[in-house]
């Protein structure tokens, strides 16, 4: 038996109270990125309707298994938003919609210049975030965590938004992958996961009953253009960065990226390898319908793990280990638990 729970904390952490009736839940993670969580509860529950409040208060979702009293905790965030669902027979819900703690970063911007020579990627990630943190009410409880080296970078930012510069920094041939931890610890690796492929299986007829599978190849692209500020009065920057082996494999595919308010070659280059990474493979879309009690859960594995697959069934014949690139989890009517896996080629990807 698997239940989840929901509690809700103020903007300074402290506990205020709890969801004790709510449908819909869903919420996802995503590597070198943030997820998202939804969920609804009544309107004529006015004491729980008042810890909803977006930009403030925060959620907590455990998973509970096996009789657990407290749980494990899988999901937290802030809240961001909340949606009325009225009708006249008094049948009133209201839509929560939160959005985990790395989303903030995304309303925060550098000072108007910041260089950075032959620092440590990790560490410029890190000083951004203290230094934003540093301002009057700019505290968002991020702490440092383990910050592993990986590449010393040059690095100038103007007025540069944070979310994104990090992201760019992760993205770059040799960057690294990051997190922030549910309770809030900023950790950098040169590479998030371990191979759990050996123990991590989802097998369709086995522990799993239904699975749609796609795969995304819809935007190819193995050269892509980034035009930048302009150098003069009248030529724009134009960086190119491309992948010569998958255009032998796939034909020549090009990507337009402007960004007109960036002068800084090195971070055009982050926005061409950026879209390299995004673009150049099909991304692999698995849903899990229905998971048998014996399928892996998501206390199991972690973003950036190795997992193992397999399918049998007319031209798919897949049993593969795939990178967790992201995941989110829906809750049904009756507790049961669907998955959609985001996976990768995890032997393909950065080359």
């Amino acid at each position: 038996m698997v239940e989840y729970t929901i509690k809700v904390k103020n903007s300074n952490g402290d506990f205020i109270g709890e969801f004790e009736t709510f449908r819909a839940l869903k919420f996802s993670k995503n590597l070198n990125g943030y997820g998202s969580c939804s969920f609804e509860v009544p309107v004529a529950d006015l004491r729980r309707g008042l810890l909803i409040v977006p930009r403030r208060y925060s959620v907590y979702i455990y998973r509970r298994a096996n009789k657990e009293y407290e749980g494990t905790l899988v999901w937290a965030g802030e809240q961001v938003l909340r949606n009325a669902h009225l009708k006249a027979n008094g049948d009133d819900w209201i839509e929560v919609h939160c959005h985990s703690w790395f989303e903030g970063l995304y309303h925060r911007y550098t000072a108007q210049q910041v260089r950075f020579d032959q620092i440590d990627a990790g560490e410029i990630a890190w000083d951004m975030i203290n230094t934003t943190q540093s301002e009057a009410h700019g505290d968002m409880g991020i702490v440092r965590g383990n910050i592993e080296e990986t590449m010393r970078r040059d690095r100038e930012y103007y007025n540069q938004n944070i979310g994104e510069a990090i992201v760019n920094l992760s993205n770059v041939i040799s960057g690294f992958d990051f997190e922030i931890t549910d309770e809030k610890e900023f950790n950098v690796y040169p590479v998030k996961g371990q191979d759990k492929s050996d123990e991590i299986v989802f097998e369709l007829g086995m522990n799993v009953k239904e699975m749609d599978i796609k795969e995304d190849f819809v935007n190819p692209v193995n050269r892509a253009i980034i035009l930048g500020e302009a150098t003069d009065e009248s030529d724009l920057q134009r960086i190119e960065r491309e992948n010569e082996n998958f255009m032998q494999t796939n034909g020549l595919r090009e990507g337009l990226l402007s960004e007109m308010d960036i002068a800084d070659v090195r971070s055009l280059e982050d926005r061409g390898d950026a879209m390299l990474r995004k673009y150049q493979l099909p991304l692999t879309t698995i849903t899990m319908g229905v998971l048998e009690s014996s399928a892996p859960s998501i206390t199991d594995f972690e973003l950036g793990d190795l997992i193992r697959v397999r399918v049998e069934k007319g031209l798919y014949n897949i049993n593969k280990e795939y990178r967790v690139f992201g995941y989110e989890l829906t809750l049904g009517e009756k507790n049961e638990e669907a998955l959609k896996l985001i996976l990768g080629d995890f032997t393909r990807y950065g080359t």
